[in-house]
């Protein structure tokens, strides 16, 4: 899913046909909100994905840092300190995460 700029994409937690684009903190109960997907969306910030104990995306956001165990987000290998940006599963195509 690709929205539009100033767009967050809300993606829903078990049913794909409810994703959409809306407006930062409008996804509502239900939903990721992913506001970047890389550091390209987010000037002198990080694009950072937030993790749970479990090890589950909670959401997708631009940050000061990306610490713990969140992860920064990629668009290809030269956006990581390692050189491999490795794509997220189908449910959520056009995202990739630093490993």
């Amino acid at each position: 899913m690709q929205c539009a700029p100033g767009e967050v994409c809300c993606y829903h937690e078990s049913d794909p046909a409810l994703d959409h684009c809306g407006a930062k903190g409008g996804c509502g109960a239900s939903y990721l909100e992913f506001s970047c997907n890389s550091g390209d969306d987010c000037p002198a910030q990080i694009c950072c994905a937030m993790i749970d104990g479990l090890g589950f995306v909670t959401g997708i956001a631009c940050a000061a840092s990306c610490n713990g165990d969140n992860r920064v987000m990629c668009d290809q290998g030269a956006d990581c300190s390692d050189n491999t940006c490795d794509p997220f599963t189908d449910s959520y195509p056009n995202y990739g995460w630093c490993l």
